[in-house]
């Protein structure tokens, strides 16, 4: 799990996951820089694969197993696999986008072994939670407040 100082916008990583069996990681930033976000073992280092550099400010990241869950700097939600070094948005992610009050930001994450990718929001003082079922489009994404 990360929680970044989401109100700047260019403080350098944020995360980095290392997937053991695949000797690959992936290293999160919310920077204006563009960055390969995949490295893999070359000899004894961890070096970025032969690909293009991108611009992806992320904000936070969870792992599971060799997927890491991310929320970029727009509330998008996406998946990137360590060992196919793919980045695919996870379904239902722009209705959560929607959802989202305006100025509300996805603040830290975490995916459960039941693979429920779970959230912070926040909102000047106020926190919501959210829920959402990798697995079960068919379950309803749960926003709620938290009262203190």
């Amino acid at each position: 799990m990360s929680r970044p100082d989401s109100n700047q916008n260019n403080i350098g990583l944020t995360t980095a996951h290392h997937h053991p069996q695949s000797q690959s990681a992936f290293v999160t930033g919310l920077t204006s820089s563009n960055y390969n976000p995949f490295l893999v073992r070359l000899g004894t280092q961890l070096s970025p694969p032969f690909m293009s550099r991108t611009n992806l400010q992320i904000r936070c990241a969870a792992a599971l197993n060799e997927i890491v869950y991310f929320v970029d700097s727009n509330n998008r939600i996406s998946a990137a696999d360590m060992v196919d070094r793919r980045i695919t948005p996870i379904p239902r992610s722009e209705q959560v986008q929607n959802d989202l009050k305006r100025g509300e930001q996805i603040m830290a994450v975490g995916v459960t072994e039941q693979r429920h990718f779970r959230g912070l929001c926040k909102r000047g003082q106020q926190l919501r939670f959210l829920d959402i079922a990798l697995d079960n489009l068919a379950e309803p994404i749960i926003l709620r407040e938290i009262v203190n």
